[in-house]
């Protein structure tokens, strides 16, 4: 947000918040939860000439308003600001890379000191590494993955 004589300009990721723009997502997440402006207003302790004014682009909020409105609506601050959404990581994503980097250097290592045997003992199922490497994106083939 920059502030010029006494005027402030609440930015996004491509310039200025367009006021309409951020009225038009609050009325499309309210009318997805099946609210009126008067139960959103209710809810928020606002007047429904308060709503009415946002999602006109008449007025913007404060910020304890827009974490109100987010919340009320089951949306992001993101989303209402900027119209983007932003994915936190997926722990469980994380942890399988982890898993599929661990598994991946143990085989590497094993070929690397020509310990065959032991290839046989860390092969996963050839299926689940597939499924694994697509889920993760991973497009390299891996030979002690293929069917035999």
């Amino acid at each position: 947000m920059g502030c010029v004589e006494a005027r402030c300009v609440v930015t996004g990721p491509s310039g200025p918040l367009d006021p309409k723009a951020f009225g038009r997502r609050v009325a499309e997440a309210r009318k997805a939860t099946g609210m009126s402006q008067g139960q959103l207003a209710a809810r928020l302790a606002r007047s429904r000439a308060a709503i009415t004014n946002i999602e006109r682009g008449r007025a913007l909020t404060s910020m304890t308003l827009l974490t109100e409105l987010a919340v009320a609506l089951k949306v992001s601050i993101d989303w209402l600001v900027a119209g983007v959404i932003v994915e936190p990581p997926n722990e469980l994503l994380l942890k399988l890379r982890e898993i599929r980097g661990r598994w991946q250097a143990l085989l590497d290592a094993n070929r690397e000191l020509g310990w065959p045997e032991l290839a046989d003992v860390v092969r996963l199922p050839h299926d689940f590494v597939r499924d694994l490497d697509s889920l993760l994106g991973v497009t390299t083939s891996h030979p002690s993955t293929e069917r035999t």
